[in-house]
């Protein structure tokens, strides 16, 4: 099992779109930190255009605490995309090049296949955190020191800057959580498919129309806007709130937690039970 994990790592991180993501993240986070060192003395209001209501630098410093929790809000609508670029590759690719037939005809089990697939998707989605995690926050905090920051939610959470970095790393593995929901969809469509390219398309058409139709404001409309998952892909803001709301945090992780399984579910019998001489 270890030498077929070993083997699934280096086809995933030899693949040039493996790093696209990577890189775009780091460049997207670059970017951000420059324009607000750039523009520090005027960054306040900056900030209030750029978040609206969410945050509010009104007598605080600009610091790095405050960066990261601003790049946090701007990068997770967009994560969906870098997440299912690889993971709708990882069968459909190798299905059209033929490899994978190649390896299920041999007498390795497909569930040890199948797994060893997912844990290297896996891997790659825990480094996309932990790249938000070092250049986020630690460089910002390099950048720009600590500091408290001020978020509005339903209520005016005033965070200390000693508690800051526990809430930030609540706040990344919450956010892991929500992006293995995608990383499992698009994984579920490329267990079905040949084609490489439509699994990420599907997933990303999927997660828009979710997210357009999760903003419509009929009441008619609630009870469906509510198990949507793009609903709660913001469960990483829990770790944010003064009091936060622990029904509604663990009503949101667990409808998750079910997209989560249905998809890998899904992904597990299509792979195991797939026709290979088609």
């Amino acid at each position: 099992m270890g030498n077929l994990i070993y083997v699934e790592l280096y086809k995933t991180f030899a693949k040039p779109r493996t790093y696209i993501g990577l890189i775009a993240i780091v460049i997207l986070i670059a970017l951000i930190q420059f324009g607000f060192y750039a523009n520090k003395d005027e960054v306040g209001g900056s900030i209030r255009a750029l978040m609206g209501d969410s945050i509010t630098v009104q007598n605080l410093s600009l610091n790095g605490n405050m960066v990261c929790y601003l790049v946090m809000q701007m990068l997770y609508v967009h994560l969906p995309i870098i997440v299912a670029l690889v993971s709708g590759d990882s069968i459909s690719g190798e299905m059209n090049s033929g490899t994978i037939r190649a390896l299920m005809v041999k007498p390795i089990p497909r569930w040890k296949l199948f797994s060893a697939k997912f844990l290297a998707n896996q891997v790659y989605l825990l480094i996309v955190v932990l790249v938000i995690y070092i250049f986020g926050l630690l460089v910002s905090r390099l950048l720009f020191g600590n500091g408290d920051i001020a978020v509005f939610g339903e209520e005016i959470s005033i965070l200390g800057k000693e508690e800051l970095l526990t809430r930030f790393t609540y706040g990344i593995a919450l956010s892991y959580i929500s992006l293995t929901v995608i990383s499992n969809l698009a994984f579920m469509f490329s267990s079905f498919m040949e084609n490489s390219i439509a699994p990420i398309v599907i997933t990303m058409v999927i997660n828009i129309v979710f997210l357009i139709f999760g903003s419509l404001t009929f009441e008619l409309f609630t009870p469906i806007q509510d198990i949507l998952f793009t609903k709660h892909m913001s469960l990483w803001t829990y770790s944010f709130e003064l009091n936060p709301n622990y029904n509604e945090m663990f009503k949101s992780l667990a409808i998750l937690m079910i997209y989560l399984c249905s998809f890998l579910t899904i992904a597990f019998f299509s792979f195991t039970e797939k026709d290979i001489t088609q």
